[in-house]
């Protein structure tokens, strides 16, 4: 039976974070003046050690984490690609400002900032609940160990779920993921 409820779990996790997920991307569209689509949510339990596509967009990437509390609560992440950086800071503030290290750092905090309260205000009323996001960490040399720190398994042998959703733009210029975990 537990198995049973983990599928269930899972599957309405997949739901909840592809409604999201979908926020998000809209979100973003409107931030770089360009269509976003996601591919569907995937879904792990943290103790199989599930294999990380952001893994790709993190090696050279950067990404802003938030805890969540209240209806939901856990971990949730958007990871960007290095070539991402410079088409969402060019179309926030100008091609001039992707010079600029502190501007490049204040849109990639200020695009994080958007995205998860775009995505937590969808699973808020979705659920009918009250979900907090901290203050964004913003991540830029160690994502890859951070990514592994944020994922691994409960210590206390949990299990703890891994949602990962594909955030990117028809010529994947802009290439990102929402990492979740629960």
């Amino acid at each position: 039976m537990m198995g049973a409820d983990l599928d269930w779990g899972a599957d309405r996790a997949r739901e909840l974070a592809n409604i999201g997920a979908g926020h998000a991307a809209a979100a973003l569209a409107s931030l770089v003046n360009r269509p976003i689509r996601i591919d569907a949510a995937r879904a792990e339990s943290l103790l199989q050690r599930p294999a990380l596509r952001a893994r790709s967009v993190a090696q050279d990437g950067t990404a802003v984490f938030f805890e969540l509390q209240g209806g939901v609560e856990g971990m949730l992440g958007i990871v960007f690609s290095r070539p991402s950086l410079e088409v969402i800071v060019t179309e926030i503030m100008g091609a001039a400002a992707y010079e600029a290290e502190s501007a490049v750092e204040s849109a990639v905090r200020e695009t994080g900032n958007i995205l998860v309260s775009h995505y937590v205000s969808a699973i808020a009323d979705t659920l009918g609940a009250v979900v907090i996001p901290s203050v964004p960490i913003l991540t830029e040399q160690a994502v890859p160990a951070a990514l592994e720190s944020v994922t691994a398994p409960d210590e206390r042998g949990g299990a703890r779920l891994l949602l990962e959703i594909p955030l990117f733009d028809e010529e994947r210029e802009i290439e990102a993921y929402v990492v979740v975990v629960t």
